[in-house]
């Protein structure tokens, strides 16, 4: 609104403008009047000399803007026109186009000239230029990790700041919050926005999350073994992995290798760790280690021993246990109990197995059997013999054999020959023990040694006799006895009774064999025959030899011939068929009977006292044979 002076008076309205910068006026002659009122009159007033300038200042953009961005402010451009930007009242150096491009805050006004000699100064413009929020990361943690983990990102805070996250630069939904967890690889940033809207982007934090390796386990075998035995636990490799094996959660020392050999019960897992340090542990895995049962053997005897002995083994009788002999690592059918007896040279040994299956083998023993000594006897000579002989009794002779003579198993002291003379009755056997110090027994040898008869003569009366008397001599008796009498050393033939009829000088004694054929001879008698008259009459008649053909026989028994007794008879004569005649007389010549035997009789009796007898036997053609018979 211009107020018109010097004239009527009155306001008037700038109602439009030239670009030589006249302008056009309407005024009312009264200034209570609307400047719309017909009465009133418009005017074109122009600056004169140069045209009149109304610079304005027209902001391309807010003029509220944030650091490091800037608004272009515009003004009016006309011919020949100048311009001079200022902030806050000071010149801008350089700023003299119609156009200033402002980043800082301040006022800013532009002074116009038109070439004419008119300037004008712009009304100001206030630029505000926001300071940006502060838009940085700080990581609670490493920015790399392992999978599973997790970094805490945050961002600066300030007083309305609003937040917004973004991965590899593209927005991460509902990640509005001053702090972001990160779990994932990536380029993380957050776009900081403060209270006037400024907003900045921080520096991108590079997460890396590693894989984790894989952990698991593979077997070799078994998880359940014996001990002494091992599982192999195996886990996964891959390039660049560390290992650490654990029992019951608790590392291992030492078991840091990809496999592990395990020979304890346990729950074992396995740590890897990759080669950027992400570790992962396994599942577990359940190792059982049975026990072992106990394969002791305890020998009750001595292992070295002589061939025909042995020893026994006895394993350890466990609960649940069983068994399996060996010799030489051989079995040894059906020997499947707890003891063995060993009788053969060898090495042995038992396979124990318990309850869970687990078996183990004892230590061997050595069996050693040592042979035994060659313990034969050899007799040299009859082992039945009579008194007064022997018989030599040799035992195998070995290099560094030793002996001991035993009598019904006792020793016989000092005999420890080779050969021993044994000369009585009795068990023979030795003990023969070689240089090992083995021992046998021999076989046993029995010695008989039968008594000699026992021999002597008793005469039945006087010894010293008249020429035709005589004197019985009587031998010493026995069961089985049989007798050769004999004169001056000299066989008396026929003369094989108890009893001897005496009748002439001489030294006589009696050869006596008993059942065993052993014989005597007794101490000799001397008999005397002195001169006298004698009756001989009977034995002068008598053949001096016998009338047997070869081949034949007369046989008288028992002589001498006891009381009550019979006389047994056993013939064989080729001409006396029909039987054969006896005829008995005493020795005084006195027949006692004659009697007929026929073939079959075998028998006669003797009839009369004690003494001595005279049998005749007659047969064939005038054939005879003559036999003293004693009877007591």
């Amino acid at each position: 609104i211009a107020k018109l002076v010097g004239g009527a008076g009155g306001y008037g309205t700038i109602t439009s403008s030239a670009a030589d910068g006249s302008l056009t006026f309407k005024f009312i002659s009264d200034a209570t009047q609307s400047p719309n009122n017909e009465g009133g009159w418009a005017a074109t007033i122009s600056c004169n000399p140069p045209p009149c300038i109304s610079p304005t200042i027209t902001p391309a953009g807010p003029i509220s803007i944030c650091a490091g961005k800037s608004v272009l402010l515009k003004t009016i451009t006309g011919t020949s026109y100048t311009y001079q930007w200022k902030k806050s009242g000071v010149i801008i150096p350089g700023a003299t186009s119609s156009t200033n491009l402002v980043s800082a805050s301040g006022v800013y006004s532009v002074t116009i000239s038109n070439g004419k000699g008119c300037t004008v100064l712009s009304q100001g413009v206030t630029v505000t230029v926001n300071a940006f929020p502060l838009a940085t990361i700080t990581p609670a943690g490493p920015f790399t990790f392992c999978s599973g983990k997790s970094v805490l990102l945050k961002a600066k805070t300030g007083a309305g700041y609003t937040y917004q996250w973004k991965k590899s630069g593209i927005n991460i939904t509902g990640a509005t919050s001053a702090n972001y967890t990160a779990t994932a690889s990536g380029a993380y940033t957050v776009v900081v926005t403060n209270a006037v809207g400024c907003s900045t982007t921080s520096l991108a934090s590079n997460v890396v999350v590693n894989s984790l390796p894989v952990a698991a386990i593979t077997t070799a075998g078994p998880l359940t073994v014996c001990s002494g035995k091992s599982v192999v636990l195996r886990a996964k490799t891959g390039v660049g992995y560390t290992y650490q094996w654990k029992k019951s959660g608790v590392n291992i020392p030492g078991a840091t290798n990809a496999n592990d050999t395990v020979k304890i019960s346990g729950v074992y897992t396995v740590t890897i760790t990759n080669a950027v340090g992400c570790t992962q542990t396994s599942p577990p895995v359940t190792v059982a280690v049975n026990p072992l049962p106990n394969a002791t053997v305890t020998p009750t005897g001595a292992l070295t021993f002589c061939t025909g002995k042995s020893v026994l083994l006895r394993a350890y009788p466990g609960a649940g246990y069983s068994f399996q002999w060996k010799k030489s690592g051989t079995n040894i059918p059906g020997e499947t109990s707890a003891n063995y007896l060993a009788k053969l040279a060898g090495v042995y040994t038992v396979i124990v197995t318990n309850a869970s299956g687990c078996s183990v083998t004892s230590a061997p023993y050595t069996v050693v059997v040592n042979p035994l000594p060659v313990g034969t006897v050899t007799v040299v000579g009859s082992q039945t013999f009579c008194a007064g002989k022997s018989v030599q009794l040799k035992a195998y002779a070995g290099t560094g054999y030793r002996y001991q003579w035993k009598k019904s198993g006792v020793n016989l002291t000092s005999d420890t020959l080779a050969t021993y003379i044994a000369t009585t009755s009795g068990v023979y056997s030795v003990v023969v023990s070689n240089a090992l110090g083995c021992s046998v027994t021999s076989a046993a040898t029995t010695v008989v040694v039968n008594p000699l008869p026992v021999v002597s003569i008793t005469p039945g009366g006087p010894i010293s006799i008249t020429q035709g008397g005589n004197v019985q001599l009587k031998a010493s008796t026995g069961t089985g006895y049989s007798y050769q009498w004999k004169k001056n050393g000299n066989n008396l033939a026929g003369q094989t009774s108890a009893n001897y009829i005496a009748t002439t000088t001489g030294s006589y004694s009696v050869m006596i064999t008993n059942a065993n054929l052993c014989q005597a001879t007794s101490n000799a008698v001397q008999v005397t025959v002195n001169p006298g008259p004698s009756n001989t009459a009977l034995l002068k008649s008598m053949p001096s030899t016998d009338s047997l053909l070869p081949g034949e026989f007369i046989k008288l028994f028992p002589n001498p011939l006891k009381q009550g007794e019979e006389l047994n008879i056993e013939w064989k004569l080729f001409n006396a068929k029909n039987g054969i005649e006896v005829i008995i007389s005493d020795i005084t010549g006195r027949k006692i009977e004659t009697r007929w035997l026929k073939p079959a009789d075998k028998k006669i009796n003797i009839k009369g006292a004690n003494g001595i007898y005279v049998v005749e036997f007659k047969w064939g053609n005038n054939q005879r044979r003559i036999f003293q018979v004693y009877r007591n």
